[in-house]
């Protein structure tokens, strides 16, 4: 794909957004399994990943580009080296503490992502597009407001004085968030 203009741009970018967003939704069961974690220890973050690709794939311009689309390169290698960082981890709770970081790394690489493209959005004049992309962000951030204000990730122990709320989760999948 030759990119010749910002609207080229937004378009291969929003691409690998989303490609990126759906490998991340496949591959955190598999990078849960080999930290050790209980499958349901990453329901929360998964919920909450489909609720941002759905009301992304709601934006007609958005489900159009999201034909044909498989893969996400930069997201193949997040996990790749987030699977090596697990298996080079030889403690259980801190294998749990990785896989904790690593899903946090990727929810902002896409996070960071959304925001940067709905900024070039509002300036190619794509309100729906903009204000889809504006909707994931918000309720990620509404998210995390509803989770500090409940205390949800508050669990202090000894050898980590508070990982946050993805670690609790991890560490003890009936707290669900």
């Amino acid at each position: 794909m030759t990119i010749q203009s910002l609207g080229d741009l937004f378009q291969h970018e929003l691409r690998e957004a989303l490609a990126a967003e759906r490998y991340a939704h496949d591959a955190i069961p598999r990078l849960a399994a080999a930290a050790g974690a209980a499958p349901s220890a990453v329901d929360a973050y998964l919920v909450h990943a489909k609720k941002r690709l759905r009301s992304l794939e709601d934006a007609p311009f958005i489900a159009a580009l999201l034909r044909g689309v498989a893969t996400s390169s930069s997201m193949e290698g997040a996990v790749l080296d987030a699977e090596r960082l697990i298996g080079a981890v030889a403690d259980p709770g801190t294998r749990i503490a990785a896989l904790a970081g690593v899903m946090e790394r990727m929810k902002q690489d896409l996070l960071t992502r959304y925001a940067m493209l709905a900024y070039w959005a509002t300036a190619l004049g794509k309100a729906t597009e903009a204000k889809a992309l504006r909707t994931a962000i918000d309720e990620e951030q509404r998210v995390a407001i509803r989770q500090a204000d409940s205390g949800a990730g508050l669990v202090k122990t000894e050898r980590d004085g508070g990982m946050g709320d993805r670690l609790t989760a991890l560490l003890d999948p009936k707290k669900q968030l």
